[in-house]
């Protein structure tokens, strides 16, 4: 609950900033809306590691809100890897419900040719728990 109350004050926090830059600058305000904030990031081991069979995806930021990306492109990217392994690592607050189930289905659908495991590093609230369901195995400290 407290975690909700969190997800949803830095939400409404950030419709705060945005509503504000919006009053002052209404050019600005279309440039943000424009700016791509990562909330995850897809990556190769190979360039930091000696294992190219392996990719990393990092989801680190809320799910599917207005500073997120949305499901359709985190699919795209999702779909678009050829690589037998997968380590999706997880700390994310949540976010959209309809997003993170979106991503749910993308990757079990990706277990049929990729071995998919899931991390939680640090925190996996809300609709970020099911994202975390969704590796074949899912690590993270008692």
């Amino acid at each position: 609950m407290a975690t909700n109350k969190h997800s949803m004050a830095l939400m409404n926090y950030k419709a705060q900033l945005y509503g504000r830059i919006e009053a002052r600058n209404p050019q600005l305000a279309a440039q943000v809306r424009e700016l791509k904030l990562d909330w995850f990031r897809m990556t190769n081991q190979a360039e930091t590691e000696d294992t190219p069979e392996t990719t990393e995806i990092l989801i680190y930021d809320e799910i599917g809100t207005s500073f997120g990306v949305d499901a359709q492109t985190f699919i795209e990217e999702l779909n678009a890897l050829e690589t037998p392994n997968i380590n999706i690592r997880i700390n994310s607050p949540g976010g959209s419900l309809f997003d993170s189930i979106a991503i749910h289905n993308a990757i079990l659908s990706k277990r049929q040719s990729a071995t998919v495991n899931t991390y939680v590093d640090a925190l996996a609230a809300s609709g970020a728990s099911i994202i975390a369901m969704s590796g074949e195995d899912v690590i993270m400290m008692p």
